[in-house]
C-alpha cells in the first residue's frame, strides 16, 4: 500500500472479497523455492515451475504465493500512482479499516496479531497523516480508527486495483478456478487447530471416515 497527499477524491468501489480473503490468511508462513527444490522431503519439493514462479503441491506455500501476487501486483499500481509505499503490515491495516473493520481489537484479530501489535503499527500510521484515532460514539471505552480525509484517493486506488487484479486473475487462469478459490477461502475452515493432541484427534476420524467409505463402497452388489 502507499500514500499520497492532495488529490482529487475517488469514488469509492465496492469491496473484492477474492482478494480480501487472500490478503487476510492469517500468518502465511512458506518456504522460498530455492529450500523447497534442496529439501529432500518430497512433501516439500516443488512440483512444477512455470515462466513466472514455481508452484508447489502444498496450501500454505500456494496462499503465500497468492499473497506475494496481490500484494505486490497492488503496490506497484499504486506507486504508479504516484503513492509512497507501506509494508504489508501497515498495508493490511489500512485494507481492514477501508472494508469497514475500525476497533483494533477486530483488526488485530482478523489478522493474526496482538492488540499491541495494531497500536504500534496505526501509530506510524496516524503519525503519516493516514488514518485517525478517536473514541466510539457508541462506547467511549474503545478507539476505533478511520481513514483520514486526505487519504480517501488512497482507499478508492486500493479497492478498485483489487478489483481489476482479480479480473487479471480470471484472465490468467479462468473465471471457474478463481470462482473456486474464492468459494474455498469464504468457507468458515473453524477455529484453529489448538494442539497436537487434538490434530491426532481428526486424523484418526478421517481415517475412520475413510476406512467406512472404503467398505460401504465394497458392499455395494455390482450391476
Amino acid at each position: 500500500m502507499a500514500q499520497r497527499t492532495g488529490g482529487p477524491s475517488l469514488p469509492t468501489p465496492m469491496n473484492a472479497p477474492l482478494a480480501t480473503a487472500i490478503m487476510c490468511f492469517h500468518n502465511p508462513v512458506g518456504f522460498s523455492a530455492e529450500r523447497m527444490k534442496a529439501s529432500k522431503d518430497p512433501s516439500l519439493s516443488v512440483q512444477e515451475t512455470t515462466d513466472l514462479r514455481p508452484v508447489t503441491g502444498r496450501i500454505m506455500a500456494g496462499l503465500t504465493q497468492a499473497l506475494d501476487w496481490f500484494d505486490n501486483s497492488l503496490q506497484n499500481v499504486v506507486a504508479s500512482r504516484g503513492f509512497e509505499p507501506f509494508h504489508r503490515t501497515q498495508s493490511m491495516i489500512i485494507m481492514h479499516i477501508a472494508l469497514g473493520l475500525d476497533a483494533p481489537a477486530d483488526i488485530a484479530r482478523e489478522m493474526g496479531l496482538t492488540r499491541q501489535n495494531v497500536h504500534h503499527m496505526a501509530k506510524e500510521l496516524i503519525r503519516s497523516g493516514v488514518i485517525e484515532s478517536e473514541r466510539d460514539p457508541s462506547d467511549p471505552r474503545r478507539t476505533v480508527y478511520r481513514l483520514s480525509e486526505h487519504a480517501r484517493e488512497l482507499r478508492g486506488v486500493a479497492l478498485s486495483t483489487m478489483i481489476e487484479l482479480e479480473n487479471v486473475l480470471e484472465s490468467r487462469i479462468g473465471p471457474e478456478r478463481v470462482a473456486a478459490l474464492r468459494e474455498a477461502l469464504n468457507i468458515d475452515w473453524g477455529p484453529d487447530v489448538a494442539d497436537e493432541a487434538e490434530l491426532k484427534v481428526i486424523r484418526a476420524a478421517a481415517k475412520r471416515q475413510r476406512r467406512s467409505s472404503s467398505s460401504s463402497k465394497a458392499a455395494r452388489p455390482r450391476s
